[in-house]
This record gives structure tokens, C-alpha cells and sequence, in this order.
């Protein structure tokens, strides 16, 4: 009888156990699927301090799970649960602390808080802010050659893309008014004005409209499109912010 007993126990520890190891594993594959890993690039990251400050950092952010920085290749490998945070705002978390997190800049007050020797030197800081900006228009451009394309696909062979110079517009009051006034007009399916380089990228039927329809149409509006100057009467009439000083 004893022996029996025994037996029983022991086959209800090793199923106990058996279960319990099942559960784990179904656990960390649970918690494996909500995983997701992305590394970030550090430029502006210069010491061990700086390793730290991240790291601390991140572990308070919901949602975090690990966070690794090497310093030699300024990079940082962060694993996370999609559900609760997204890329960009870890990159924003990390801007936070005062660290560059690929293009997105270091919060300026963070960044000034910062020990001296975690802070770069005034050529290093102003060069890497100058590649910034250099990628953010690189990506700005490619995504609106992916749009453009997108368009054309989903309309006629009629369709065209054409930049139009647009010399005096000053501000983002000429872009809306600009880009509200075109895309009312017939034969116009795209239209997005960049005021930095003071052109308009503009995608229409060329079986409804032409270009100089284009141009004398932002002409009417007050602005200059190409050789087209602005209409004297609309010119006057708007904002001042919108007009050449």
C-alpha cells in the first residue's frame, strides 16, 4: 500500500513539474511573438555616461524590454513590445534624454543638461545637424517620387508630373492657399508645394489642362509660377507674410 502511495506522489510531481515547464515555454513564446528589436543609430553619444543615461532611461519607458548600447559603433539595439510602444516614439524617448536618435534631434534643454563629457564639441554638433537636414531632404524627396508614381499608377496615361517654379512665395499661408486653390481646379490630382526651395510639384491630366492653364491659374491666385508673374490686383490683396519684403 505504502509502495503505491509513492508511486502516486511521484507520478504527480513529475506531471507537476512536467506541466509547469509547459507553461513557461508557452509563456516566454508569448512573450517572444509580442517582441520586436530595432537598432538605433547614436551619433551623438560620446561615453560610457552616455550608455548609462540611455539605458536608465529606457528601462522607465512602458513598454521596453532590453536595451543594449555599443559606443564604438554608436549604435543601440532596443527590444520592445510593438503593442505598447512604436520605433518613433523610442526615438523621441531617447531625444528625451538629449541623445540624436537617427534623424530625430536631441531635445535642446535634455542636450544642455548633459555632463561635458557626454556633449560634443560646437563643429561636431552643428556638422550633424547639417546631415540631418540633408536626410531629411533626401527622404522627403524620395517620398514624393513614391507618391507621384503611386498616382500615375492609379490614373490614365494622360497623367503628368511637372515642377513649377514659384520664386515668391514666402511662407506656409502661400502653400495652403496655393495648394487649396489648385486642387479645385479640373484636370489637377496632385499638388504639394515645398516653400524651403520655393517650387510646386504638381500631377494633372494633360487632356483636361496644360501647363500654361497652370501657370496662369497661380498667377491669378497672386504668386509667380515660372515666367508667369503674380496678377497685381491678387498680389495686393494678400497677407502680408505672403508678400516679397
Amino acid at each position: 500500500m505504502k509502495i503505491i502511495k509513492m508511486i502516486t506522489i511521484m507520478w504527480l510531481l513529475t506531471a507537476f513539474a512536467f506541466n509547469s515547464h509547459n507553461d513557461d515555454q508557452s509563456q516566454k513564446s508569448n512573450n517572444e511573438k509580442q517582441q520586436a528589436t530595432i537598432n538605433v543609430h547614436l551619433p551623438s553619444i560620446q561615453c560610457g555616461m552616455c550608455e548609462n543615461n540611455i539605458k536608465k532611461g529606457l528601462y522607465k519607458v512602458k513598454g521596453v524590454n532590453t536595451v543594449n548600447v555599443d559606443i564604438d559603433t554608436k549604435v543601440g539595439e532596443v527590444t520592445f513590445d510593438p503593442k505598447k510602444i512604436s520605433e518613433k516614439e523610442i526615438e523621441k524617448s531617447i531625444a528625451g534624454l538629449g541623445y540624436w536618435a537617427n534623424n530625430t534631434p536631441a531635445d535642446k534643454k535634455a542636450y544642455a543638461k548633459l555632463d561635458g563629457c557626454c556633449q560634443m564639441s560646437e563643429t561636431e554638433y552643428i556638422q550633424l545637424i547639417k546631415e540631418s537636414k540633408k536626410i531629411s531632404h533626401e527622404q522627403r524627396d524620395m517620398d514624393k517620387k513614391d507618391h507621384v508614381s503611386m498616382i500615375r499608377d492609379e490614373h490614365s496615361a494622360n497623367t503628368k508630373m511637372i515642377m513649377i517654379a514659384l520664386p515668391t512665395i514666402q511662407c506656409g499661408m502661400c502653400k495652403n492657399r496655393i495648394e487649396k486653390s489648385m486642387s479645385k481646379m479640373d484636370g489637377i490630382i496632385n499638388v504639394n508645394v515645398d516653400v524651403d526651395n520655393n517650387q510646386g510639384h504638381f500631377v494633372y491630366d494633360t487632356s483636361k489642362i496644360s501647363l500654361s492653364d497652370i501657370e496662369s491659374a497661380i498667377s491669378e491666385i497672386g504668386y509667380q509660377a515660372n515666367k508667369s508673374p503674380a496678377n497685381k490686383s491678387a498680389y495686393e490683396q494678400l497677407p502680408g507674410c505672403c508678400k516679397v519684403n
